[in-house]
């Protein structure tokens, strides 16, 4: 005794059009002369006319580019001869989230980046990246190699803010994290949710939340925020480390300025000295760089690098 016939038919045919996947549904009804036939069987026969479907076989219609990813017998109630079968076409669970995200799960979720912008109001300062009108820089006065703010100047200067929020739990989390990368730059080029930040061009704080639950899982959430700086050295500070000698003759409100002179030459004509006063030979630009904070490698925690 054996599976004797295999018809497609159209009642209870389906198809879904989901943003999670879409799902379309073949219907069969499959006789056999043996009562004591098994799902199974009934699952796997190639008796005409028509076939069942294999796992993972195309969908019969090209425009539906899926495969059957589940097939389906069920026995009538009213004869143990006839079973209903139904062979589903879709996305595979495992395929459909090769991610693991699960809902009851939130250190599974995926990381939750959000962008901003810092404003700050600044002194206006002769550095590095302080300029004239003409691109030259302004350059520090003799024996005050530092920042030097220029009395009553200011400037509104904008940052990128990136945050990010990941969920650990409380058996992965590790809180030396927070003292090791806190407050750090980065100490080689990095893309952070598609930022690419050259070497010290980002800033991190770390905060964590207390432990919290959800569905029974512990957890601790943590955010990075990092600010960004995209000009020369990032946050890397250069100061202009040249003063200016002038001549003589000059004079400001009337009063003539101090003469200086070189190996006992009074000055003719602008020159650049270093913060001691001694002559600069060429004419570039020293500078002194500082970096305020550590520097650590950020590749280790492993932040998303797209949004």
């Amino acid at each position: 005794m054996s599976i004797t016939s295999v018809n497609e038919h159209w009642e209870g045919q389906e198809g879904q059009l989901d943003n999670d996947g879409n799902s379309f549904t073949r219907t069969f009804v499959v006789e056999s002369d043996n009562p004591e036939e098994t799902a199974y069987k009934v699952c796997t026969t190639n008796v005409g006319p028509d076939q069942l479907p294999d796992i993972g076989d195309a969908y019969p219609d090209s425009a539906v580019d899926l495969p059957c990813t589940n097939i389906r017998a069920t026995r009538r109630s009213d004869s143990r001869l006839v079973w209903d079968v139904t062979a589903t076409y879709g996305i595979d669970e495992d395929e459909s989230d090769s991610s693991g995200y699960d809902p009851d799960d939130p250190t599974t979720f995926p990381a939750d980046i959000n962008f901003g912008w810092r404003t700050v109001t600044e002194a206006f300062e002769r550095a590095y990246d302080t300029v004239d009108a003409n691109g030259n820089p302004i350059a520090a006065v003799v024996n005050r190699p530092w920042k030097q703010p220029l009395v009553g100047a200011s400037v509104e200067r904008s940052y990128l803010v990136i945050s990010i929020t990941k969920n650990f739990s409380v058996g992965s989390f590790d809180a030396g994290d927070l003292l090791d990368y806190n407050d750090t730059v980065n100490d080689a080029q990095i893309t952070i949710a598609d930022i690419t930040l050259a070497a010290r061009q980002g800033h991190m704080n770390i905060s964590a939340t207390q432990e919290r639950s959800t569905s029974g899982v512990k957890y601790y959430a943590v955010t990075y925020q990092i600010d960004c700086i995209f000009n020369q050295g990032g946050h890397e500070i250069g100061f202009l480390n040249t003063g200016t000698q002038y001549k003589a003759d000059s004079s400001i409100g009337g009063s003539l300025w101090r003469t200086y002179k070189v190996d006992g030459e009074a000055v003719t004509e602008p020159m650049k000295i270093d913060s001691a006063g001694n002559l600069i030979e060429d004419s570039a630009a020293v500078y002194v760089y500082y970096l305020p904070y550590p520097q650590a490698s950020w590749s280790s925690l492993n932040l998303p690098t797209s949004v």
